[in-house]
């Protein structure tokens, strides 16, 4: 376990996060997507009580949505994540309450995203008693013929073991097998990308993430965006907002690694780019060391990327464990 611990911390110690409030929406710029945000908060409490019909309706349907659960359910088109809402909304009944911290949101052009902190009381449908669960997301959302729609939804629990089903996971835990975290996978390189400007980020993105593992973070800071709102979500309840956290744990987290020749291998399950916007879901197999020896380890990572002055940046990093509790 202690080596599961340290392999988080090259790009995910953070601030524990304090108590969950309920926020209304928060402000943004498009007026369209604080509306629409609305109505998707609305279809999460109809969710919890077992209705996933407004949930369904703010989904987008397209064959690369994608969908990782904090159950270690990873999935990617709309027949595989379809079924998965249907199937969780099957795991509540009415009387469930949810309410939400938003840690971010934004929107710009036909790209938002939100990352949220959610604490529930959930009934399920054979018991008349509520267990209490709470869980962190990140939601993308793109515009498609005018309105906003889902198309990926990362949730993890905000403690690791926490009590509770968590809105948007599958009844079971079954899914792909886990690949061994010592054993990297095929390299797959950065997929085909319109953008080339972010095509090109990308590589020097992963550059950074190698470099990290060998005990530099130079490049992985100096590919981050510096503004306020950066956010960054890592197992075991972790939650840092703005660059003067972020900024010191990034150099703090470099820390536990020794060069070493450490590689990290990606899988791509889907990559996004919209105007200033841009979002990748991967599956990420790496093996640093540390001065007491390996800390090979298998993650599962969200990232939201943002164009600043014309240079694209790292502005959310949302990682656990893959196949957590599968």
């Amino acid at each position: 376990m202690r080596h599961r611990r340290v392999v988080a911390m090259v790009f995910a110690i953070g601030l524990v996060a304090g108590r969950l409030t309920a926020q209304v929406v928060p402000k943004v710029a498009d007026s369209s997507f604080r509306a629409f945000l609305r109505e998707f908060d609305a279809g999460l409490t109809a969710m919890v009580n077992g209705d996933p019909t407004q949930w369904l309706a703010n989904a987008s349907q397209a064959d690369d949505v994608t969908l990782m659960t904090p159950y270690g359910v990873n999935v990617r088109g709309w027949a595989a994540v379809g079924k998965q809402y249907e199937m969780a909304a099957r795991r509540f009944a009415p009387g469930s309450t949810v309410s939400q911290e938003y840690v971010a949101a934004q929107g710009m052009g036909d790209l938002g995203y939100t990352v949220v902190l959610q604490r529930g009381m959930y009934r399920g449908p054979d018991s008349d008693t509520t267990r209490q669960g709470f869980t962190r997301a990140t939601n993308i959302f793109i515009r498609e013929n005018g309105s906003w729609k889902l198309v990926h939804r990362h949730m993890d629990h905000l403690t690791p073991g926490s009590p509770g089903p968590s809105p948007g996971a599958a009844v079971s835990a079954a899914t792909t097998p886990e690949t061994s975290p010592r054993i990297l996978p095929p390299a797959q390189g950065v997929p085909p990308i319109p953008d080339s400007s972010f095509r090109a980020f990308l590589t020097s993105f992963e550059s950074g993430q190698v470099q990290m593992l060998n005990g530099d973070a130079s490049l992985w800071v100096a590919n981050a965006s510096h503004a306020d709102d950066v956010t960054l979500l890592s197992p075991y309840g972790i939650v840092a907002r703005g660059w003067d956290a972020v900024s010191k744990l990034y150099l703090a987290a470099a820390g536990h690694f020794v060069s070493s020749g450490a590689t990290v291998q990606r899988e791509y399950m889907a990559v996004e780019v919209h105007g200033d916007l841009a979002y990748e879901v991967v599956r990420e197999y790496a093996n640093p060391r540390g001065a007491e020896g390996s800390l090979a380890g298998a993650t599962r990572a969200t990232h939201v990327f943002r164009r600043e002055a014309g240079a694209w940046k790292l502005v959310h990093r949302h990682m656990d464990h893959l196949n957590e509790g599968g």
